[in-house]
């Protein structure tokens, strides 16, 4: 795995190869198909492991915070040759959808896993119950993948202050413009 994750800081996922992971490695390829059934399946699962320890998921009781916390690990990871090669992978597998199915890819992987602060917040009604996690981690995260896949610029440029703030007020405004829209006088219900 440490060699892996040298070799995708390195170069990217096309330095990855099994060829060159195991001579790294110091080990012969069929130990790594022991452990792992493809050089697919070993890049992925290093991936979500290194994402997981570099973009914990926070339980401050807020999901303002939250959120902050998050997005300020995830652009201190893409800031990393490391996160950058997870955002290479998304691409690679935009490009290769033989190899690589979207539910499989870290990013993907880890985006199940952050729900969990957007559901808490619904429970603490700090979000309406219908409240669409996804909609809100793609709010907080796409400009982080913007700024360093669209517009190969360091993530580092981002503020999480006014990513946050700014989703938030948008999701915020949006609520409050359909309870107006749903309660307005004028509206003849069936």
């Amino acid at each position: 795995m440490t060699a892996t994750i040298e070799l995708l800081a390195e170069g990217g996922v096309e330095a990855a190869t099994i060829d060159a992971i195991a001579a790294r490695a110091g080990v012969g390829k069929p130990s790594i198909y022991r452990r792992w059934a493809s050089r697919d399946q070993l890049i992925s699962d290093v991936l979500v492991r290194v994402t997981d320890r570099a973009i914990p998921v926070p339980d401050t009781g807020s999901l303002r915070e939250d959120l902050l916390s998050m997005v300020g690990a995830l652009i201190e990871f893409m800031s990393d040759p490391l996160g950058q090669a997870s955002v290479t992978l998304a691409a690679y597998a935009v490009t290769h959808p033989e190899t690589w199915a979207v539910d499989a890819l870290p990013v993907e992987i880890r985006r199940r896993s952050t729900t969990v602060v957007i559901e808490r917040a619904i429970t603490r009604g700090e979000l309406p119950p219908d409240a669409d996690p996804d909609q809100i981690l793609d709010l907080v995260s796409a400009p982080v993948y913007m700024q360093v896949l669209v517009w190969r610029r360091p993530a580092s440029r981002l503020n999480p202050v006014t990513i946050v703030d700014q989703a938030l007020y948008g999701v915020i405004k949006h609520e409050s413009r359909r309870k107006r829209t749903l309660g307005s006088p004028g509206r003849a219900s069936k």
